[in-house]
Order: C-alpha cells, then structure tokens, then sequence
C-alpha cells in the first residue's frame, strides 16, 4: 500500500517539491522545505513560497493534525439531539487543490456489530443543484453527482464480529435524468484505488482522497452527506435534523464545503 501510495502521490508533486530559499530564524542558504529543516541552522520551521503541504496525515494514528487546518477552512456537521439516524457523531471536511480529508466518528454502541460496516459519501462535487441526482436522506435538490461505498469493518457473514478494515470505497456516478431520485449508478473508478485511511480507537475513522483521481468536475465549493449502516440498514446520517414532535424523521441540507487554495 505504501509503494502505491507513493506513485499516487507523484500526481501531487508539484506542491510537494523541495526549494531552497533563506531560512527565515538565521537567514542563511540553503532552506529545504522537504524536511522543513535549514541545513545551516537546523531549526525549523523554514517556509517556502509553493512548499504547501496538506496538514492532515493518514499514517501518523492521531487526529491532532486536524488543529493545523487553515482558519476558517474546517467543516464540520455534527448529530443533531433528538435525530433518528444518530449512529455518526460528527464528520469533519478539510479540503484543499490535491486533498478533501474526512474525520468521521461514530457512537460504538450503536456501530456494534462489525461483521459488515458500509460507509457512503454522497457527493455534490460540482456544487451545481442541477445536475446529479438521488439523496433522499437530505432536503431537496437531488443532485448527487459521485457515490462512494466501502466499509470500515467486515467479517464472516452471521458472525456479528469483524476486524477493522482500510476505507477502500467503490465509486460510481448518477446514471439517470438529473434531479430524479432513483437508485442508478455505474461505476468509475475500482475499489481502493483513489484513498487512504487509518482507524484511530475503536470508532473514528480518518480519510483522505486524491482529487486528480476523482473523475469530476469539481466546483468552488461543493455539498456531501454521509450514511453509516449496520446490516445494509442506515443507522446514522449526516448532516440530519430532529425529529418531529410525533417521531417523524426531518431531513436537513447537505454539507457545505469551500476548497482552500494556498497562496502561491
């Protein structure tokens, strides 16, 4: 997996080359931004003008990272008190020009049977509510362009038990008339193919997708809504609403999402 993520990420190397400028603690040449070390000082950080880097780790078992999101750049949708589908706990979005991140956490006791674990992301990559289709979990338009559906456990059927497992979705487009709402997918890219996960404690769940890899045409922003089932039954959605007061479920908008773009 990690020789394969390395070639993956050669896609991505422009904003992950090295370049040398003047350490900006002793003033010195050179600064390699690779390794955010001065070769002449040894201290760190040493900045460089197109050295971004994505803040959010798959391969470090910790969320910390998500503290070092840009201001104003961190989304999060969170189980609203009184919903139904209440199994996912929050869901946080970072997206910038090569990554969207994902935090999903969930509740275990309502996640507790692991012999199958689907996770979906539907979504709305173009931002456009004419376009795509689907998304009967969310307020109106249905205007879902990508699918993915993978799952974060998996284990032998009648089990009730699995293991963790690497987020290896399938992904699939809306295949039929826009704004309709039918179960109608043809696939675009094969499994585990176009992400890189870690299981951080026994229910939180961190994602990362290359978007060279999604083949969509994404907008400036764009919304997704996110579903965790047990049994192929959805047992939590997100964004969702409180019920109303004789026990209906209510539906709430997709997630809005807005790309942070570094300053080149």
């Amino acid at each position: 997996m990690k020789k394969f993520k390395f070639a993956l990420m050669c896609a991505a190397a422009l904003a992950m080359v090295a370049c040398t400028k003047p350490c900006e603690i002793c003033g010195e040449d050179p600064c390699v931004c690779e390794d955010e070390t001065c070769e002449v000082c040894g201290k760190n950080p040493c900045e460089c003008p197109t050295g971004y880097v994505c803040p959010i780790s798959v391969e470090d078992a910790t969320a910390d990272d998500w503290a070092k999101v840009p201001e104003g750049y961190l989304f999060e949708t969170k189980c609203a008190e009184g919903a139904s589908w209440d199994a996912l706990k929050s869901v946080k979005v970072f997206a910038d020009d090569i990554y969207v991140n994902l935090l999903v956490e969930w509740d275990p006791e309502l996640v507790s049977n692991h012999e199958s674990v689907p996770f979906h992301v539907y979504w709305n990559v173009d931002g456009d509510a004419e376009t795509g289709g689907y998304g009967d979990q969310w307020l109106e338009p249905y205007n879902i362009d990508v699918l993915m559906e993978g799952f974060f456990f998996v284990g032998e059927e009648g089990s009730g038990v699995g293991e963790p497992v690497a987020y290896e979705p399938g992904m699939f487009a809306y295949g039929a008339a826009y704004n309709t709402n039918e179960w109608n997918w043809s696939e675009l890219t094969a499994a585990g193919t176009f992400c890189f996960s870690q299981h951080l404690g026994d229910n939180k769940m961190e994602i990362q997708f290359l978007r060279e890899l999604i083949p969509a045409s994404w907008g400036e922003e764009f919304t997704v809504g996110f579903d965790i089932q047990q049994h192929w039954e959805s047992v939590g959605v997100l964004p969702n609403a409180a019920d109303d007061e004789i026990g209906n479920k209510v539906k709430a908008e997709k997630m809005r999402v807005q790309f942070y773009i570094p300053e080149e």
